[in-house]
C-alpha cells in the first residue's frame, strides 16, 4: 500500500512491529478480570481453537450481536450449499449469537497485529471474506487481500468517518469486491470516494430485513403472567461489563419499563443542596467532557 495515507502505513508498520505490546495489553485485561472469556485468549491472538473443516470456507467477520444476526440467513444458505462457514466477533454476546446458528463454527476475531491475523488466515485459509457493515481494520484487510482471497463488504452503514478521513475510506473500501450498502444514500457515499460504483450495490439493511430471535414460549408466557400482562424489555447480564463501566443498575433479566421522565405523573426532581442543578461543575457547561 506504497499511495495509502501516511496514517493508514503507520499503522500497518505499527501492527507489525509492536504484536507482543498487543498481546501483553491483552494479557493485562484477562489478568485484572476484564475479559468476559478469557479461556479463550489464544482466538485474540490468532490461534484457533478449532480445526478447519474441509471444502471451501467462507468467513464471516461480524462485530457483535446485530451484525452476526444479519447475516444468520446467509450462513445457513452458505452451509446448505456445502460451505463451512466460520464466523469471527468481537464481543461475547456476539458469540454467543453465532453459536446458536446450527453447523456455524465461531471464533473470536485476531488483534489486528501482522502475527495475529497470518497465524489466523494460515490455519482458516478462506475462500471468501466477508466483512459487516463497517467494522474494517487495515491490517486484518491487508493480509486477506495479500493472500488474493475475494472479499465482500455486507451491509454498509452510514459513516461519519468516511467523510472525516476520506482517502483512508478509500483506501480500505478499494480492497472489496464487492460492496452491499443499507441505502442507495450509503451507495452513493461510498462511489463518491471512488470505489467503482459497478462493484457497489444497494439492496436494503439486512440487518433490519433479519428474521426476530426464537424465543422459548411458555417462558415468555410465564413472565407475562409474573408481570400482570405489562410490555416487557429484557436485557442480557454481562458481568465485565458492568464492572468496566461501574454500572448500578439492575442485572439483568426481563423487566417492566420505568416511567418515562416527562410522565407529568412522574414527581419533581429533587434539588441539590448548595445551589441547585449548578452547583457543581457550574451548571451545565460542567457536565461536559
Amino acid at each position: 500500500m506504497s499511495g495509502a495515507p501516511w496514517l493508514l502505513r503507520l499503522w500497518l508498520g505499527g501492527s507489525r512491529a509492536l504484536p507482543r505490546l498487543a498481546e501483553f495489553t491483552l494479557a493485562r485485561r484477562v489478568h485484572r478480570g476484564q475479559s468476559s472469556d478469557p479461556a479463550r485468549l489464544g482466538e485474540r491472538l490468532g490461534r484457533a481453537t478449532l480445526p478447519r473443516p474441509e471444502g471451501s470456507l467462507v468467513w464471516i467477520n461480524a462485530a457483535s450481536v446485530g451484525e452476526v444476526a444479519s447475516m444468520a440467513d446467509l450462513a445457513r444458505d452458505l452451509m446448505a450449499a456445502g460451505h463451512p462457514v466460520l464466523i469471527t466477533t468481537t464481543t461475547t454476546t456476539g458469540g454467543a449469537r453465532a453459536r446458536r446458528i446450527d453447523g456455524a463454527l465461531h471464533q473470536y476475531q485476531p488483534l489486528d497485529t501482522a502475527r495475529a491475523t497470518r497465524r489466523f488466515l494460515d490455519h482458516w485459509r478462506p475462500a471468501l471474506a466477508c466483512f459487516v457493515e463497517g467494522d474494517l481494520w487495515p491490517r486484518l484487510l491487508h493480509e486477506t487481500a495479500a493472500r488474493s482471497v475475494p472479499m465482500a463488504l455486507l451491509n454498509a452503514r452510514p459513516s461519519r468517518s468516511r467523510m472525516r478521513a476520506p482517502r483512508i475510506s478509500a483506501a480500505l473500501l478499494s480492497r472489496f469486491d464487492l460492496v452491499t450498502t443499507q441505502s442507495e444514500a450509503v451507495r452513493a457515499e461510498i462511489t463518491h470516494l471512488g470505489v467503482d460504483p459497478a462493484r457497489v450495490l444497494a439492496p436494503g439493511d439486512l440487518k433490519a430485513a433479519a428474521a426476530p430471535p426464537s424465543a422459548d414460549t411458555d417462558r415468555l408466557a410465564d413472565l407475562r403472567s409474573a408481570f400482570g400482562g405489562a410490555p416487557l424489555w429484557a436485557r442480557r447480564f454481562d458481568p465485565c461489563r458492568r464492572r468496566r463501566r461501574g454500572d448500578r443498575g439492575t442485572s439483568g433479566g426481563a423487566q417492566a419499563p420505568s416511567r418515562p421522565a416527562h410522565d407529568p405523573r412522574a414527581p419533581p426532581p429533587r434539588s441539590r443542596r448548595g445551589g441547585g442543578a449548578g452547583a457543581r461543575g457550574g451548571g451545565a457547561g460542567g457536565a461536559a467532557r
